[in-house]
């Protein structure tokens, strides 16, 4: 901190939610209207609903180039993105924050896209299973003054960090790519050829029932039961492809996670995304940690096969083929999903072990690249926050 000098958001900042469309107001053509599904990584996707009818008073519900649009409600309460475009119309239940001055723009963007900025959102939401938040609450939270420091040197600083951050992602990708080639090239005659082509259910390839379980529902775990230390839960911000993001873990007590002891996970199990921007991405619980718990939106899947190894499974949930036959289950309107059943009765074919440890062997160059990258983007996380800790905090 380098200031007892605090603002709150709403002095440098105009903050309004978006307007309440009918599903009769929605056109196949016309202006695009933002909903909270269009919040991705961080920017604005380009829209698919419409309006084409008039509607008094609509055009203060439209957003303007490079405007913050955040999700004030669901499962992704507090997701950010920036419109790089504009001239979009707003949903509810989505905020735009708009500077009153051109000069805390970048301010306000690095504020709200940072994870602390949303977990306090997260804290002050209300509601059980599903968490909202007011605008007047956002408009609320305090931040250092941006008059007292050099507001276009830190943000120089910080746009050089996030443009590195941006590298990196593009070249995870690309060896996300390269693995998924790997894949293909050595099993896709089990998955296109019919001499090899029997399926089998995944469920039935594992011992029981519960080695494929989902989290509890929302009011069994709410965020008041969130704690400093204790035992670790995984949320959604926590999978990635091929990737476990162990920065933003939070923690509940022992005997709330003994409670829900049914939803647990240990070291080498199986997390998969079951709600969110890319339903059915996979990683591997890491080995340092050792045992938590699953939130609802998550599954997890532990390989008690010896037919099965853990690293083909988790190459195959992150695959074509999955994400083909996953597309064609997803459920629900706005928070689209899939459910557990989807995930038990998914199908994928079991090639030799031997074609297995191949694989694994041949991959093993790819995943040390990976961690040497994912490294990299823990340090360039940890210079973030100490922006984030020194300078609006």
């Amino acid at each position: 901190m380098i200031s007892s000098s605090k603002i709150q958001i709403s002095e440098i900042a105009e903050i309004k939610s978006g307007y309440s469309f009918k599903s009769k107001d929605f056109s196949n053509e016309g202006i695009g209207v933002i909903k909270i599904a269009n919040i991705q990584n961080k920017k604005i996707t380009r829209p698919s609903n419409f309006i084409k009818k008039e509607i008094n008073n609509i055009d203060k519900f439209k957003s303007k180039k490079d405007d913050l649009l955040i999700a004030l409600s669901g499962a992704t309460t507090g997701k950010m993105g920036v419109d790089n475009l504009g001239g979009f119309y707003v949903n509810q239940r989505i905020a735009i924050i708009r500077p009153k001055d051109e000069k805390y723009r970048k301010i306000l963007e690095y504020f709200f896209m940072n994870n602390n900025t949303v977990d306090k959102i997260l804290n002050l939401s209300i509601g059980a299973a599903q968490p909202n938040i007011s605008i007047s609450s956002i408009g609320k939270l305090t931040i250092n003054n941006p008059n007292t420091f050099n507001i276009k040197k830190i943000s120089k600083s910080w746009s050089i960090v996030h443009k590195i951050v941006s590298l990196r992602n593009k070249q995870l990708k690309k060896i996300n790519n390269l693995d998924e080639f790997l894949f293909n090239n050595i099993f896709d005659d089990y998955f296109l050829s019919e001499k090899k082509s029997k399926k089998y259910k995944l469920i039935s390839i594992l011992k029981n029932k519960e080695d494929i379980v989902a989290g509890p529902f929302g009011s069994n775990l709410k965020v008041s039961d969130y704690c400093d230390t204790g035992i670790p839960i995984v949320r959604l911000k926590n999978i990635g492809k091929n990737n476990f993001f162990e920065d933003d873990l939070k923690f509940i007590s022992a005997s709330k996670a003994n409670e829900l002891k049914y939803h647990s996970f240990k070291s080498g199990d199986v997390l998969l995304a079951k709600l969110g921007d890319e339903i059915g991405k996979s990683c591997i619980v890491p080995q340092n940690i050792k045992y938590g718990i699953v939130v609802s939106d998550v599954v997890r899947i532990r390989c008690s096969s010896s037919k099965l190894l853990v690293n083909y499974l988790i190459a195959f949930l992150n695959s074509q083929y999955f994400k083909k036959q996953i597309q064609k289950k997803i459920i629900g309107i706005g928070r689209f999903r899939v459910n557990l059943n989807h995930i038990r009765n998914i199908e994928l074919p079991i090639p030799p072990i031997d074609l297995q440890k191949k694989f694994i062997d041949i991959s093993k160059t790819i995943i040390n690249h990976k961690k040497l990258i994912n490294k990299n983007l823990k340090k360039l996380n940890q210079i973030d926050n100490n922006f984030y800790q020194q300078y609006l905090l």
